[in-house]
């Protein structure tokens, strides 16, 4: 396909009072310049001004969509400066009146009736009531009142903002050689690619806008995919159909407290499980814009994929906090929580997804004793060989055996010590704790240590000759607590210990009171042995 480009640096009044319009299309991002953005751009417009009114200023360059058959151009990159100039232009409005250049760069009027105009950039963003705003300010004759509602959203308070430097800036200077110099001497370079319809223009365009961005500009990943989702949609003439269950979608993710980019990051690792790919992962933009291109989907498949993952995400955080009626479910969903290899979690996303179903927007489990085992093994497997990266490879093969429909069972490769237990050591004692059928799951659930540093002075002999490093991180000077640790001798936190509802923890507050070197040494051991059965032993029960 070629590309049939153009490109040309233009001055702002010729790139505002051009006969066409500018649409921010539906899936790209809100307006989101900050004041410091804003700053920024009025350092270097004034510093440039003030060194020299001829020197130019280079603000950058705008990828645009143009069709054949339409006067509108579709602003692929570069919406946030086009906003704020605007915002920047109808501020100078106030100070330079009678400038025509200024107003026509806002509104234009009809060539034979002048009460009748359009915008000059209109925004269609569907995740916020951006042209709501900029249609109302632009056509605001009362600064006043653009200024009564600064703090109130990003348009005004971007207004105030260039009002109160202009407003300055008047005092002592000319404002007709700033408004010359931003009119005339302010560049940017449109990057314009041509196609017969709107659909053929805006593939175009956003193959110039991923390479663009692939090479530093700053750009979301979901904010490619979701222009990657919409081009697909707008090919099958089901734009509005997208930008409704993405904004569901969108909801629904800030429901649950998860990010766009989490749902296609386990879509990834899906997608590599079903074509059995356990080789190096590769970049998530790359993995979808060249791999596996979402344009060659269809997106209502993928937005279907999208949602499940979501609803799975949402049943593992139901689980997670203990709002789930199958108890040994919700206790190694929390054992594997504090596993910090991200690659289990993917693991777990995959399995669920891959044995569910969607009815009525709730997920429904195949069968919930198939993935109590699963998460029993996929607990040994991690456990056993620690937090390390380069667990991260036999992570894919697990994937990989869940998306293809193959059991996964771990048998241990060789024996092992469990002396060190590292940064899994939380895990560890809540796993020793949960391997209790009498404990019942808890949320939220803290840990805590029997002896800090500063209570062995007040213990006997046997202590004082043993060096805190060796023992303070161990699974034997561990405790599992249901609230928050309270930073007191270890005397005065026995009362609190008795009163715990974790099992192990009250029983023990009947110790503390002599706590020897032998009695922690001998809890070591217990907690040692039975993480170990557990772990080692293929044969053992737990479901």
């Amino acid at each position: 396909m070629g590309l049939n480009l153009s490109a040309e640096q233009k001055s702002i009044v010729k790139i505002f009072n051009s006969i066409s319009v500018y649409i921010i299309p539906a899936y790209q991002r809100s307006y989101s310049w900050d004041i410091d953005k804003c700053s920024i751009l009025w350092d270097d417009l004034e510093y440039t001004l003030e060194q020299s009114s001829t020197d130019g200023y280079f603000l950058g360059n705008i990828v645009i969509a143009k069709s054949d058959d339409s006067d509108e151009l579709d602003v692929v990159d570069g919406q946030q400066r086009l906003i704020t100039l605007t915002l920047l232009l109808k501020a100078l409005s106030f100070f330079d009146k009678e400038n025509d250049d200024i107003k026509e760069s806002m509104l234009r009027q009809d060539r034979r009736d002048k009460t009748n105009t359009k915008q000059v950039i209109r925004s269609y963003v569907f995740e916020q009531n951006d042209n709501e705003y900029l249609k109302k300010y632009i056509k605001e004759e009362d600064a006043k009142k653009i200024i009564a509602d600064n703090n109130k959203n990003i348009f005004a308070t971007n207004f105030t903002f260039f009002y109160n430097k202009l407003e300055e800036f008047n005092k002592d200077k000319n404002i007709s050689n700033f408004s010359d110099f931003l009119l005339d001497k302010v560049y940017m370079l449109p990057i314009v690619a041509r196609g017969e319809d709107e659909s053929t223009a805006n593939e175009k365009a956003l193959m110039i806008f991923e390479t663009l961005n692939n090479r530093g500009m700053e750009l979301s990943d979901a904010d490619i995919f979701k222009s990657q989702l919409y081009n697909s949609a707008l090919n099958d003439k089901k734009q509005n159909e997208f930008i409704k269950e993405w904004l569901e979608l969108s909801e629904f993710c800030n429901e649950i407290d998860i990010s766009i980019v989490d749902l296609f990051r386990s879509y990834m690792h899906i997608i590599r499980g079903e074509t059995s790919d356990i080789g190096k992962e590769i970049g998530l933009r790359v993995f979808f814009t060249k791999v596996h291109p979402l344009k060659k989907k269809e997106y209502s498949l993928v937005s279907q994929d999208l949602y499940k993952i979501a609803l799975t995400f949402q049943y593992n955080n139901l689980v997670y906090n203990n709002n789930e009626p199958n108890k040994k479910l919700v206790k190694w969903i929390q054992v594997l929580s504090e596993y910090k290899i991200q690659y289990v979690k993917y693991a777990i996303i995959t399995y669920i997804y891959k044995n569910s179903t969607v009815d009525d927007d709730k997920l429904i489990l195949s069968n919930e004793k198939e993935l109590e085992t699963y998460l029993i093994h996929l607990i040994r497997f991690s456990y056993f060989y620690g937090s390390t990266t380069k667990t991260k490879f036999k992570f894919y093969e697990i994937i990989s055996l869940i998306m293809n429909g193959k059991e996964f069972k771990f048998k241990i490769p060789h024996a092992r010590e469990y002396d060190y237990l590292g940064s899994l050591k939380n895990g560890y004692i809540l796993l020793a704790n949960y391997l209790d059928d009498n404990q019942d799951p808890i949320y939220p659930y803290k840990f805590d240590k029997i002896l800090y540093q500063t209570d062995v002075k007040s213990l006997d002999i046997n202590w004082k000759n043993k060096e805190y490093y060796n023992y303070g991180e161990t699974i034997g000077n561990l405790l599992l607590l249901e609230f928050t640790k309270k930073r007191k001798d270890l005397l005065k936190r026995i009362d609190s210990y008795e009163k715990s509802i974790i099992i192990d923890t009250s029983k023990l507050s009947s110790q503390l009171n002599k706590w020897t070197y032998k009695d922690y040494r001998e809890r070591h051991k217990v907690l040692i042995e039975k993480i170990k059965i557990f772990i080692e032993d293929n044969d053992a029960i737990y479901s």
